[in-house]
Parts: structure tokens; sequence; C-alpha cells
């Protein structure tokens, strides 16, 4: 698998994610707005909810006020406030009956008043409208009781029950007498357990102050519960700025809930209800649900799909684009033929037959080039032995003008022997220790011919590199070079150095003079030459090597020139061991077949 991300199998994969993605962000898209229309619709109904309820219950509650308002200066409250020590039995009997009866008719007034009372503390007695007189004031006055320095609201609290009071005289703290409706709790869960009739929701009434609260599940026990997170969700709220209108979404005993609270001034009170969001979300949550698993599911769809494609298409195609690169790296190797009968096995039969065709055509030119190539090595390798005949004659002209037998003797043997070895070895490449042992006998004969005034140092050929084959007659010319341009024009203290190193795949051979007139310019022309190796000029010595080299030794054989430590010309020859030994072997077979 093209593991690549330009490859085949990733652009399938994003062409087809281009296109459902977008589908996906539209549905996510339309399922985020289905649920803001929801919550705001379901905002809505809360809050009209809350509202109906508290104004439902501030009706009832400004009716009992106002009944307890209408006694509040009846006359036989004040008769038996005022006159009760005057009055006869019979008198102060029908009075109590008569406000008794009063009484009776506030407390079946209104569905949320529990019972009705009067607290005549002149008399220190109490009237309830179901049990009657009392000898004593109720306990229940303590809650009604005003006090000294404080509002004295109309609704007050006391051992989690409810009262709505009168006083008389009003703003009085030690009124005559004090009319009280106890608020029925019961009444008031049921109306808040109508309100939240819901799974999981709920509802609460909560005095401002935090005096009371009631909730439809309970009372008192609610106030460590989710009474106490309202009250300070509406503290927070209150500090804030807004009372009216609370809603929005809060956590209440871990639950996500979307609550709405309405505050009532009459009651100074807020009346809270909240839904769970599971109960009003919960078809929109499936619904997001379900897109990110049919999301994932088309992901992995796509995957299968693009995989699928990948190999019916892809993997051919790769084999064919193999198949090219093991041709053009010269292996003419056919590509298995596909089981199916598409396109492709149309491709690969006639691919096949492309590679059938090369290998006839290279077979019948393959023996007609090399033949062309040695041709060219002959031809190049010809122009080496005129060039060196030329110099060996003007030193014989040189000896015999001085007389000197010894040295024409001695220069005669080492001439034989040097022809010796262009006679005897007639193949193109020869092992580098004859060709090191001839390039020593030619030095000897230059060093006869400029009487020893120079210097020659060989570093002595290692036993690895003894048996490497090198073209014929290489280091003779580079040696005649470097006596040539480097060290004829010295008079005295030229010094000309060789040298060898094998490398894993090449064999290096260093010739080093130290002449005084190389110039950067020279230097730079020479190596140009070197470069432009094929062109049609005429070529001796050093360029005529480097041509040889490359043809029998491959492209990256040759000659580079550079500026030697001593100041003179350093040449490397460079001979590639894998090509060059490849060479000997299609040499040898084009010999025995000529």
């Amino acid at each position: 698998m093209n593991k690549r991300f330009g490859g085949i199998f990733p652009k399938l994969v994003i062409a087809f994610l281009a296109v459902i993605i977008p589908l996906f962000m539209l549905g996510l898209k339309m399922n985020r707005m289905g649920e803001e229309s929801v919550r705001s619709e379901w905002n809505n109904s809360m809050n009209s909810r809350t509202v109906f309820y508290l104004n439902t219950l501030e009706l009832e509650f400004r009716h009992i006020l106002d009944m307890l308002s209408e006694n509040i200066n009846d006359a036989d409250l004040s008769h038996l406030s005022v006159l009760s020590g005057i009055m006869s039995q019979y008198e102060w009997s029908e009075t109590v009956k008569r406000v008794q009866e009063k009484l009776r008719l506030i407390g079946d007034s209104s569905l949320y008043a529990q019972n009705a009372s009067v607290h005549l503390l002149t008399l220190g007695r109490t009237i309830h409208d179901t049990t009657g007189v009392s000898d004593t004031i109720d306990p229940a006055y303590e809650a009604v009781k005003p006090i000294e320095g404080a509002d004295n609201p109309s609704m007050v609290a006391w051992h989690d029950r409810i009262f709505i009071r009168q006083l008389f005289p009003k703003g009085f703290v030690d009124p005559s007498y004090v009319l009280a409706v106890e608020i029925n709790r019961s009444e008031l869960k049921d109306m808040l357990a109508n309100m939240a009739n819901y799974g999981g929701a709920g509802a609460a009434i909560i005095d401002r102050a935090g005096q009371w609260f009631v909730t439809e599940s309970g009372g008192a026990e609610d106030e460590g519960g989710v009474t106490k997170q309202l009250k300070a969700f509406l503290k927070q709220k209150e500090q804030a700025g807004a009372m009216n209108g609370l809603s929005g979404p809060m956590k209440l005993s871990g639950v996500d809930m979307q609550t709405a609270c309405q505050y009532s001034v009459s009651l100074n009170a807020y009346l809270c209800l909240y839904i769970p969001q599971d109960q009003i979300f919960g078809k929109i949550n499936s619904y997001r649900m379900l897109i990110w698993l049919l999301t994932g599911a088309s992901i992995l769809i796509v995957l299968l799909y693009s995989r699928w494609i990948f190999r019916a298409i892809h993997r051919p195609l790769r084999e064919m684009i193999y198949s090219f690169r093991r041709v053009e790296d010269g292996r003419l190797e056919q590509v298995p033929m596909t089981k199916g009968n598409d396109e492709f096995r149309y491709l690969y039969l006639h691919f096949n037959r492309m590679v059938d065709h090369l290998k006839t055509l290279i077979h019948d030119n393959y023996e007609q080039k090399l033949r062309a190539k040695q041709a060219q090595i002959k031809q190049l390798q010809s122009q080496i032995n005129p060039h060196f005949l030329y110099n060996t004659y003007f030193i014989l002209y040189r000896l015999s003008e001085f007389g000197d037998l010894e040295s024409i003797g001695r220069f005669s043997r080492y001439l034989g022997e040097y022809f010796e070895f262009i006679t005897r070895h007639k193949e193109d490449t020869i092992p580098l220790e004859l060709e090191v042992r001839h390039t020593l006998t030619y030095l000897e004969i230059q060093n006869m011919r400029f009487f020893n005034r120079f210097d020659i140092e060989v570093e002595p050929l290692s036993d690895d590199c003894r048996s490497i084959y090198v073209p014929k007659l290489v280091l003779q010319p580079i040696v005649e070079n470097a006596f040539k341009y480097g060290l004829e024009p010295r008079v005295s203290g030229g010094v000309l150095r060789m040298a060898f190193k094998r490398t894993a795949d090449r064999m290096l051979i260093d010739v080093e003079d130290n002449g005084e007139q190389l110039t950067d310019a020279r230097l730079e022309t020479l190596a140009d030459k070197l470069k432009r190796t094929w062109a049609e000029d005429e070529s001796t010595g050093m360029i005529n090597v480097h041509r040889r080299l490359r043809l029998l030794c491959g492209e990256e054989s040759g000659i580079t020139v550079a500026r030697g430590d001593g100041g003179g010309l350093k040449v490397t020859l460079a001979i590639q061991l894998e090509v060059q030994e490849k060479a000997l072997t299609e040499g040898a077979a084009t010999d025995k077949t000529a």
C-alpha cells in the first residue's frame, strides 16, 4: 500500500469525505437549530406556566388578605376586644358565634386557607373557625405576633407553617387583636405537583427573605437539596439585577435542568419550575447521537469503499508503474497477467509484448555496439604509441650527441623492455602490477634523459591492488605530462609522486608534481576539457586516457585534476571496480566471438 499523502488512496478518501462531511455538518446544524428552537419554545412554555400559577397564587392570597382587611374593623371583634367585660353572657356568646361564622367564611373562601383565627389579646383568648374559643392565647400566636422594629409583613412563617395576618390597630406592636389565616401547605404542594407534571421535574415557592419555602416533594427536609441550590441561583441572579423572568440551564443535584422562575412582589417570593433537559431534549439528543453514529458508519464505509477501489484500480496500476521502472533500470521483466478480463489485462498484454520486442532489439544490436566500442578503444590507444616513440628517438639522439655509450646501452635495454611490453601484451586491459612496472621503466628512461635531476617517489603497490585490471598505457601519458609541463621547466628540486588507494568500489591513482608554472587559468581550462570528453577534436595524452577510462570502466571513471600540496598539478585516476570487471567480461566474450 502506497503510504504517501499524494497517493490515490488518500485522495479517494479525501474526495468522499469532502462530499459527505458537508452533509453531516448541515445535519448537525439543523439539529442544533432544532434544539435552539425547542429550547426557546420550552422556555416560553415554562415561563407562561410559571406566570399562570403565580398569578393564581397571587389572586388567592390577595383574596385572603382582602377578606382579612374587610373583617379587621368588624364591630363584633371591636365589642369583644373592648366591651367584653360589660356584655351579658348571652350577648357575648352570640357575638362569639358571629365572629366564628365570619372566620369560617374566611377559611372557606379559598382553597389555600387551612383555618382562620383571631387572637384577642385584650381577653387573652383565641377564637378558631372550627374549634371555637380557647381559654388562652393559642401558641400559633407566636407566628403572627408583631415584632418591634421589624417590617411585620402580612405573610409570615413559623415552624414550617405559613400565615397571613392583619393587626388591629395597624402599626402597633401591642395590638388589641390579630386576624390570621394559616395557608394549607398540602394544597400548595398539590399545586406545585400539578405544575411540575413531567418526569423528574419539580417546582418550589421560595421566600425572598429566606424564611420559608414549599416544594412539591416536601418541606424543610429539602433544605439541603434542590431548594438550597435554587436559593443560591436566585441570589446570584438577584445580585446581577435580574428579578423577573429568570430562566436558563443550571445543574441541580448533578442533573442538568432547564429552570424558569418568576418573582411575586405581593408574596415577596419566587415561584420556580425546573425540568430535566433530558425530558426536553431527549429526542434531539438521540437524533444527534444517531447523526454521529451515522457519521462514523459513513466514514467506515468510505474507508472500506476507498480501499476496494484502491485494490481494484491502484494495485494493477502500481504493478504497471513498477514494471516501467524495472525497464528503466534495464531489467526487461514481464508483468504478471491479471485474472480478470478488464482494461488492465489489455495493458499488461501489450506491455509484455513491448518487453519481448525490446529484448529482441537489444539482442540484435548488442554485439554490434560492443564491436563499435572496441574499435573506438583501439583507435584511441593507437594514438599513444607514436607519441611515445617520437620522444624516445629524441632521447637517443641527445645521448648520441654526448657520446655516452654506457647510457645508450642502458637506455636501449629500457627501450627494449618498453617495446617488449607493447608487443607482447595485445590485450586492451592488463593487471595494474604490469602497468606500474611498465611505468617505472618509462620513469627510468625519463630520469636518464634529465640526468637524474628529479626525485621520483613511487608508493609500493599493495597486494589487493596488484590484480586489478586497468586499461593499457594509462599511467605513462600522465607521467609524461608531469615531466613535460611540471618538472622539465625546473632546474632543480623537482619531485614526482605516485600513490595508490583502493576503496569499496573504486581504485584511485594519484600522480603529482611540484611544477611552478601551473596557473589557475590553465588548471580551469584543463578541467573544462575533461568535462567535454566527447568533443570532436583531436586529443592525445591526458584527454585520451580520460576517454579510455570512461569507455572501458564506466561513466563514473576518469581523470580529475587539482592543485597539489607542492603547488603543481595533481592528477587522480578513478576506476570503477564493478563496471571495470563487467567490461572485462564483455570484452573477453566479444574477443571470442570475433
